[in-house]
């Protein structure tokens, strides 16, 4: 795999275009040698003359998956977790730092450690692709967020809002993470990269303002749980773990303890180094290696066609019709309408018509 064509970056005038491309590799994700590569290139952009930069994928339906699980699962010490995260968010840091604005261009799935590097930056547009998810799975397989994530998204979208992603290992789609101000614009995915560039054009004539963005409540309700009651906000969270996970997992509430100790705190080294030594905790537990354990058996089923032995292609199905729109029916509609294929039902109820046009408002 050549590493350098994996990550480069394309001058577009004033704008540093930076493509992910993992050569080799269906999907972007951030292993050793793709963080050692990507290092190079913000240390070259930090010495450039660009007045902005934007971040962008060429993987159809990816931005980057995250970091790379095997390289997690082959780690055993508290000491290799510690390099490994620490180099990770040093340069999650750096991108923060940057003298320039940065904007992160998504489309498709941006999970994990994509997600951390995203809040990294100073803006974020996005597709209204289906394919665009965005998220922090960390939980589920027994770690938590240690790019960044804990110290960021609490920042940026808020401490109630923040827990219930963190903490539940969720992903939203791209007009949730707009409502929840996790992304500032949702654009058509044709025009995804021109109005990435304009607004980078915008930016540099507004004098290349950077931002820290930070969550302002609405509401007197709001404005006292994100502030002086926040003590009943990780309450509740705690006796919500508790009783999804009835103490049997430690990373959910290794993640509540690590944010309860750190939401709020200016100072940005200080946080990483509490997030750090709770992700070293979790990664060498048994429980962690069995959740990636399982992850992996999931991703297996999920790749199998049902035909032992034989190569099978499906079909692209871009249509689907459905009889019956009770609790079945509603749920294939609401699948497949998530995938971008047109669906058409019949019933003889009109009320559970309706009740499946309204999926998409009640799961977001």
């Amino acid at each position: 795999m050549s590493i350098q064509e994996s990550i480069k970056i394309v001058p577009q005038g004033e704008i540093a275009v930076v493509e992910f491309d993992l050569v080799g590799e269906k999907v972007n994700k951030f292993s050793t040698p793709v963080m050692m590569r990507f290092k190079e290139v913000l240390e070259e952009l930090k010495k450039s003359s660009y007045k902005a930069v934007i971040f962008k994928s060429n993987k159809a339906k990816i931005y980057i998956a995250g970091a790379d699980i095997e390289e997690i699962k082959s780690m055993t010490t508290k000491e290799q977790f510690e390099a490994a995260v620490k180099g990770g968010q040093d340069i999650m840091n750096t991108v923060e730092d940057l003298p320039m604005p940065t904007i992160a261009s998504v489309h498709g799935a941006c999970m994990g450690g994509g997600c951390e590097f995203i809040m990294s930056c100073d803006y974020r547009i996005v597709s209204e692709d289906s394919s665009t998810k965005i998220g922090l799975p960390e939980i589920q397989l027994g770690i938590l967020p240690g790019f960044g994530g804990t110290q960021r998204m609490p920042r940026i979208i808020g401490l109630q809002a923040a827990l219930d992603i963190i903490l539940a290992g969720k992903a939203v789609n791209a007009k949730k993470a707009l409502k929840m101000g996790l992304v500032d614009k949702m654009v058509h995915p044709n025009l995804l990269q021109d109005q990435a560039v304009k607004w980078a054009k915008e930016l540099i004539a507004g004098g290349g303002k950077k931002r820290r963005k930070k969550f302002k409540p609405q509401g007197a309700v709001n404005k006292i749980l994100e502030g002086v009651g926040r003590g009943v906000v990780f309450k509740k969270a705690r006796e919500g773990v508790l009783k999804a996970t009835k103490g049997h997992y430690p990373a959910p509430l290794k993640a509540l303890e690590v944010i309860q100790r750190t939401y709020g705190l200016s100072d940005r080294d200080a946080g990483m180094r509490i997030e750090r030594e709770g992700f070293c905790v979790l990664g060498v537990t048994d429980i962690s290696k069995n959740l990636i354990h399982v992850f992996h058996l999931t991703e297996m089923v999920k790749k199998q066609n049902g035909v032992p032995g034989v190569e099978v292609k499906p079909k692209d199905v871009k249509g689907l019709g459905i009889l019956g729109a009770g609790t079945m029916g509603g749920g294939i509609a609401y699948v497949a309408a998530d995938k971008g294929i047109q669906v058409r039902m019949k019933d003889l109820s009109t009320d559970a018509l309706g009740k499946v046009l309204n999926m998409p408002a009640t799961y977001g």
